[in-house]
């Protein structure tokens, strides 16, 4: 029996296509895709003209059939359209190849010049322009790619939910929407050497809290939480201890759900999500840290300890952490770092694979068994001199970075792992989105610290208000201070009579102690009269002196 002839049309030819083997193809045929430019398998099927006529180019299934308008994550703002390039003229935005005799994507907007290869459009986050449909390659099904769907039966072969498809199932994708649900819990499943620990309402003992947590599920808790406070640097009254991002809670669920149930202690403000309540106290080893005959202990902070820092991200911490147990190691890392894997991918870059190197690797100068970058003085020289990539201002071997195999593109851990939207009403009512490809905006200041803004740097924006922002301008949210918890209790007799608060300064500009211009940093406050002692240059010393205590 023959098999039925697909036809289709495509725009890039006055005559229908018609879909055959590449065995059964004509001869003077091109060997070459003409949308992708790659070749074609044996017995591959491919589309061709289905009249006699002098067009000699061919199209794979896949490239034929992608649509003609897409929206792409790399340049989400505009849309594409595909085009005819006859000439080398014009440069791809994602390899930085000429686009010669092929199908590319070039963006609608006439003041922006932002065009890619077909090929570096076929890509994960691809949406289609008109009806929004997400269109996908995914590792789990390499044959064909997926496309988003509503959830109803129907006779689709194969589905997968767009969380489950973003994330790779051997690669992370960063940068991360929900890093609980898509990395730390993950990551604690690989962690777990048995099945899941099933919890009811009792009290559990958690070695890193002096009182007991209880089990907070959508059914059972009254808790309510109060709206985000930036600028006295408390992002909400649930925020984890361990992990320092807010927890999601739902009423609306009748009954208990791992997404929605959380621990907290009824006796202070102490709360957990609950892939944080079941990290592993120890592990062998991990992929952000090379020594693999190094083990590590989870563990948490002194009420007191205010100084210690990530040693993957470099920000400053009071969650929970991994530190090695060899007393000669100094590796700690927040549960965030913790659970990242090496290597990842990165929208801003999303063409290669970015691999770890951290900051003792661009110290070595010669090969070893954990020396997997730099090997020579050239290659040190290279990275103390080359900025980040996403504009932050500092050098590669300022912290822990992410490098492309061909160092084309380097961001620190910090960076890279930036939140990909903000909210802070105060400022913009529209979530404000992670920019990384900013030529085509007319950017020139900060709308919050009213700084310049450098064009080539990541920012947050709104499209709506055309609005935009320096992620530190947000330092409990994407800034150096969003591994921070604040809002703990202290008491100072020898400074203030009243209890202080550990927070930012926002509501005035010096320390009421050393009067030094202190503001947006880090100290205790007093909530009635606003008294505000500074941590670095006097908290510190006082708690040296005895004169701090924990008021909680």
């Amino acid at each position: 029996m023959e098999e039925e002839e697909v036809v289709v049309d495509h725009w890039s030819h006055h005559h229908p296509l018609s879909l055959v083997q590449t065995s059964k193809r004509a001869h003077f045929f091109t060997d070459n895709c003409y949308g992708c430019d790659r070749s074609f398998s044996r017995g591959e099927h491919v589309y061709g003209c289905s009249k006699k006529c002098k067009y000699v180019k061919l199209l794979h299934e896949e490239c034929a059939e992608m649509s003609r308008k897409i929206r792409h994550p790399m340049h989400p703002q505009h849309i594409l359209i595909q085009k005819n390039y006859s000439s080398n003229e014009s440069k791809c935005a994602i390899c930085e190849r000429h686009i010669d005799r092929s199908i590319g994507y070039k963006c609608t907007s006439s003041d922006c010049e932002f065009e890619i290869h077909m090929r570096c459009a076929q890509d994960r986050g691809v949406m289609e322009a008109d009806d929004d449909t997400v269109i996908i390659s995914h590792p789990s099904h390499p044959q064909h790619p997926l496309v988003r769907v509503s959830r109803r039966p129907c006779s689709l072969r194969y589905v997968a939910h767009v969380k489950c498809a973003r994330v790779n199932p051997i690669h992370l994708t960063l940068p991360i929407n929900d890093v609980v649900e898509e990395q730390i819990k993950p990551f604690v499943k690989r962690g777990q050497k048995e099945q899941d620990q099933i919890l009811v309402n009792v009290k559990y003992k958690f070695h890193h809290h002096k009182h007991e947590l209880s089990l907070i599920s959508p059914s059972s808790s009254e808790e309510t939480s109060s709206d985000d406070d930036e600028e006295c640097g408390k992002k909400s009254e649930l925020i984890c201890d361990g992990c320092i991002t807010p927890i999601i809670y739902e009423k609306k669920h009748t009954s208990s759900s791992s997404s929605s149930s959380y621990m907290s202690c009824s006796e202070c403000k102490y709360f957990l999500h609950m892939a944080c309540f079941q990290l592993p106290p120890e592990l062998p080893s991990l992929p952000l840290h090379h020594k693999v005959d190094h083990s590590l202990i989870l563990k948490s902070f002194a009420k007191l300890d205010f100084w210690k820092s990530c040693i993957v991200c470099g920000l400053y911490m009071n969650g929970l952490y991994y530190a090695c147990t060899k007393s000669s190691c100094e590796f700690i890392a927040d549960i965030k770092c913790a659970s990242l894997l090496d290597p990842v991918y990165h929208f801003a870059h999303p063409r290669h694979l970015l691999n770890h190197l951290s900051v003792e690797d661009m110290k070595l100068s010669y090969p070893s068994i954990y020396f997997r970058w730099v090997e020579s003085f050239d290659d040190l020289y290279y990275y103390v001199n080359r900025l980040c990539d996403t504009g932050c201002g500092e050098t590669a071997a300022n912290s822990d970075c992410y490098v492309s195999g061909s160092r084309d593109f380097v961001a620190h851990v910090r960076c890279a792992a930036l939140p990909p939207s903000v909210t802070d009403r105060r400022w913009d009512e529209h979530p404000l989105m992670l920019t990384y490809f900013t030529n085509d905006l007319d950017v020139s200041y900060c709308d919050k610290c009213e700084g310049e803004m450098n064009p080539r740097s990541w920012m947050y924006h709104c499209r709506h208000c055309d609005s935009s922002f320096h992620p530190d301008c947000f330092p409990t949210i994407s800034g150096k201070y969003r591994n921070i918890k604040f809002g703990q209790k202290y008491d100072i007799a020898t400074a203030h009579p009243h209890p202080l608060t550990y927070h930012l300064l926002t509501l005035k500009r010096r320390c009421d102690v050393c009067h030094l211009d202190k503001l947006g940093e880090r100290g205790f406050q007093c909530a009635s009269c606003y008294f505000f002692i500074c941590l670095d240059q006097c908290g510190k010393k006082m708690i040296e002196q005895g004169h701090i205590q924990t008021a909680d």
